[in-house]
């Protein structure tokens, strides 16, 4: 029965491969060796699970000076601006191509703060010496980097009457960096420092798929659709340091030895495309291209951060692990020659 089913598969793939390269030699004017190299401005906004720093209150007769009512404070959320490069070879066999491709997101930032009694402090380790949560002034900023590289080898597994369809596999290597400062300012001149660390490098198989419908010689409908798994080493560290009067009063400070874990992250996109040559719209000896679009990409469990909770056994903490999302419209400009 084993066998009965390879053979089948083994027909089955044979059939495919005969059709899709007569509808090649039908429907791709295109068919041949070729370079692709393209560059990609990426104007995405950044996400993470627990950007929470403070709560707002806004109810002033509660029973308790420590009670509070209202809305938890999120940290800014802001577009930032990345690149992607790509470097393609299509191989003259109509099917397959290597290709290689680098994003990265550099050193943005994103910001909030506020001025007023009537905020309480989220962050904080539950022991704070004999104070409560209020506090007067609150400071967050979170720095992010972000990269990806992919080296991938496809084929397309379908082309004809205007739609091509390709399936490719190879390596991701990506890189996830939060560096967050957090101050807040107490009564009685106390004041809280806070500096998280969380960095995750990770590389493990990729598979992707993508399409593209010609709407006409000149104008597609493009999209594609990426998945990896990626063994990821973690690293996080915690530092909180409380001042009073400009004298330290209390250290707690943890970092988490390294460790290895399986890290899911996805990718997809979708635009429009128009491609050009000296020749007109189709091929020629050097093709143009033109694309615009939106993307979102996700890493699961990408961004990590310590938490105390016990305000009496001071070491009791845990990890927080968060997602972290990018999206947001893109622009590709390519030649082919």
């Amino acid at each position: 029965m084993r066998m009965l089913k390879n053979l089948a598969l083994s027909l089955l793939l044979l059939t495919s491969a005969g059709y899709a390269q007569t509808c090649y030699d039908e429907c791709n004017p295109c068919c041949g060796g070729n370079f692709e190299v393209s560059a990609e401005w990426l104007y995405f906004m950044s996400a993470i699970d627990q950007p929470y720093y403070a709560i707002l209150n806004k109810v002033d007769d509660l029973p308790r000076a420590d009670d509070f009512d209202g809305p938890r404070i999120a940290n800014d959320q802001g577009w930032h601006s990345g690149y992607r490069l790509e470097a393609a070879y299509y191989l003259p066999n109509c099917f397959d191509h290597l290709r290689v491709r680098w994003t990265h997101f550099n050193n943005f930032s994103d910001s909030d703060h506020f001025a007023s009694d009537d905020y309480w402090s989220i962050l904080t380790h539950p022991d704070l010496g004999g104070v409560s949560g209020k506090i007067g002034i609150g400071i967050i900023k979170d720095e992010f980097e972000f990269y990806t590289l992919e080296i991938l080898f496809g084929r397309s597994v379908y082309y004809c009457q205007g739609l091509n369809l390709t399936l490719e596999g190879g390596l991701q290597y990506s890189k996830v960096d939060l560096k967050e400062s957090v101050f807040y300012s107490f009564p009685s001149n106390r004041e809280y420092f806070i500096k998280n660390h969380s960095e995750m490098r990770g590389v493990g198989p990729e598979l992707a798929f993508s399409f593209d419908y010609n709407i006409n010689r000149c104008f597609s409908v493009v999209g594609r659709a990426t998945g990896a798994y990626l063994i990821s080493k973690k690293e996080t560290k915690a530092f909180h340091n409380q001042f009073i009067s400009e004298s330290l009063l209390d250290v707690q400070n943890a970092r988490d030895e390294d460790y290895y874990i399986g890290m899911p992250t996805l990718d997809a996109r979708a635009g429009l495309a128009f491609d050009w040559s000296f020749d007109g719209c189709g091929c020629g000896c050097i093709d143009l291209s033109f694309e615009v679009g939106y993307e979102f990409m996700h890493v699961h469990k990408g961004v990590n951060r310590i938490y105390f909770v016990d305000d009496f056994a001071e070491g009791q903490s845990f990890n927080e692990y968060m997602d972290f999302t990018l999206h947001g419209p893109y622009i590709r400009v390519g030649v082919g020659f």
